[in-house]
């Protein structure tokens, strides 16, 4: 609805008094295995710039584009429902998900996870729980873990720090996400003593996280 609004807003306006200007691109490249296409996915997010003497009003929109390896151009599927933060995407069950960045959507206050389906070319959202989080202050990446989607949640300070690992064991099922691992925050002694909060296992099988901002691993 909101954005048959926007479009017949512009739609309205003297060609003179809008300026498109794009903001922000999100890239991801993928294969779906049943397919057996390869897709680039683009997002563009654009901010249509209304000059009214003597303000600057700017609306946002965006497009999503859909490249198809073999194919001889972009095909342009619509708008992007969700503001995605730009972070890396995560391909799992032939959908890429992304984080949301923190906003209003759909009439909620939240950072959602959201995928792509790569055969049907639409967008969904995946339930998820609070992870214990302040969303105002605390973020939790996206990574695929043992075949499941996962986050890992940096602790605030005052809690004691230290990073949740939270696994979704059955996909899009809300009541499934289960906190796997707790890596307890690491104090430096006189005796350089580190306390490890969890099982040598439990760091192994955690070796294959790359990408998570905060979490070392030390095998």
């Amino acid at each position: 609805m909101c954005a048959i609004l926007l479009q017949e807003t512009v739609k309205s306006l003297p060609i003179s008094s809008i300026d498109l200007q794009a903001e922000e691109l999100v890239f991801e490249f993928a294969f779906h295995p049943i397919t057996k296409e390869y897709k680039e996915i683009k997002i563009v997010y654009y901010a249509i710039l209304y000059h009214d003497d003597p303000w600057l009003l700017q609306i946002s929109t965006s497009e999503v584009q859909v490249f198809t390896l073999g194919g001889n151009s972009w095909r342009s599927i619509g708008e992007a429902s969700y503001q995605i933060n730009g972070s890396q995407g995560y391909m799992l069950n032939r959908k890429m998900h992304w984080l949301t960045r923190l906003g209003s959507c759909h009439g909620r206050h939240d950072r959602l996870i959201v995928s792509f389906d790569l055969a049907k070319e639409v967008f969904g959202e995946v339930p998820k729980v609070d992870f214990n989080l302040d969303l105002r202050i605390g973020k939790f990446p996206l990574a695929v873990l043992r075949g499941c989607l996962a986050v890992s949640v940096t602790l605030p300070h005052q809690n004691g720090g230290g990073t949740e690992i939270w696994l979704m064991k059955e996909y899009n099922v809300k009541e499934s996400w289960v906190k796997e691992y707790i890596i307890g925050a690491y104090t430096t002694t006189p005796n350089s003593v580190t306390q490890h909060l969890v099982r040598v296992e439990e760091w192994r099988a955690l070796a294959s996280v790359r990408r998570w901002p905060g979490v070392f691993i030390n095998i």
